[in-house]
């Protein structure tokens, strides 16, 4: 159903308002109500948006017959399941994005002090992203879940052995959250052997650049390792380095703001770092950081008091206001830049929404 420039303009503009108003009003809960509301609309209704032919195909392919591959076993098992209940494609999406939405939504509520500025700052980035990449958000939720959980919980074998759990789950979904495996490693050994850490892994990653193909060939991924490490999505030398700059600035931010506080926070932005030679493969891997900015937009989300209008403290807002511009930079970087520009990108999502064109 294509709709007029006054439907698409509206729902743009209730998007925007919503988005300002957690900035100027954090913790009203009506507020994260609407927030929370509009969220779902608009992810979970969707029936069209720049990667839905290829999830669709995925979709309607899928069977556990005959079934050699069980890299993604899990999420094929939901499939078949919906397909047998008679679900179609747009219904299937709509079920798992809204459980992942929620997840997300009762996550900020538990760990931020300033829920609706942290659903503004999801809204800016990577909300458009996290529609079109429907395999990558339907694994988001479980993965945030975890490293949420290792982050906020004292260290243990039982807090360990949930968050192997819950990113083995995820990688069920999406082979990219294994990538987090190697999260408590880093956390958790001893801190002069970090460094050396993250330099082991950035040359691994350079050095074994081509043989990273042959190897995932023989594993159970082999399907996914052409489209990670072949090529897909690359970008130019000073798009890569933009994207690098972009996530340098974001660790400035955190290591200013933690002040040798909260190191399990500093640990996962270091960690990061190890991302960034991926990214000279293929724009793809930038997906694996979300969880990263998830955290990071609670952090500093947390930086916020206006209970008492005489304590505004404008150091604490300056920084939230440069990280806003980070994230509004993000949504020029990936969103009005990507394949087929805004229309294609943005307006495409806003035009096509089952619940909204009734």
């Amino acid at each position: 159903m294509q709709i007029n420039n006054y439907d698409l303009y509206l729902r743009l503009f209730i998007t925007i308002v919503l988005c300002l108003s957690g900035f100027f009003i954090p913790k009203n809960k009506l507020i994260f109500a609407l927030q929370s509301f509009w969220l779902i609309v608009i992810t979970c209704f969707n029936t069209r948006s720049a990667d839905w032919l290829g999830n669709q195909q995925y979709y309607d392919i899928v069977s556990l017959e005959n079934n050699t591959n069980y890299s993604n076993f899990f999420l094929n098992l939901l499939i078949t399941i919906g397909k047998n209940v008679g679900l179609s494609f747009t219904e299937f999406n709509g079920v798992f994005a809204g459980i992942v939405s929620v997840t997300i939504i009762i996550v900020i509520r538990k760990y931020s002090s300033n829920p609706n500025i942290v659903l503004s700052l999801w809204y800016i980035f990577p909300f458009i992203d996290n529609i079109i990449q429907k395999r990558a958000y339907y694994g988001l939720g479980l993965t945030i879940l975890a490293v949420m959980l290792l982050l906020n919980n004292k260290h243990s074998l039982k807090i360990n052995f949930y968050y192997i759990i819950l990113i083995l789950f995820a990688a069920q979904i999406h082979e990219m959250y294994l990538y987090y495996l190697t999260l408590p490693i880093f956390i958790f050994i001893k801190n002069n052997w970090k460094k050396y850490f993250i330099l082991l892994i950035i040359i691994l990653e350079f050095l074994f650049r081509n043989k990273f193909v042959g190897l995932l060939n023989n594993t159970l991924i082999s399907d996914k390792s052409t489209y990670f490490l072949g090529g897909v999505g690359n970008i130019s030398v000073l798009g890569v380095l933009s994207i690098i700059i972009w996530q340098l600035a974001q660790l400035c931010i955190i290591l200013y703001v933690s002040k040798g506080k909260d190191k399990k926070i500093v640990y996962l932005n270091l960690w990061a770092l190890t991302l960034m030679p991926l990214y000279f493969f293929g724009a793809v891997f930038n997906r694996i950081y979300r969880i990263v900015l998830f955290v990071n937009d609670v952090k500093i989300s947390n930086l916020i008091d206006r209970n008492n209008i005489y304590m505004f403290n404008i150091k604490e807002e300056g920084i939230l206001f440069i990280y806003m511009l980070i994230m509004i930079i993000s949504f020029i970087l990936f969103d009005v830049n990507g394949i087929g520009g805004i229309e294609n990108m943005v307006f495409q999502i806003f035009e096509s929404n089952y619940l909204l064109n009734l």
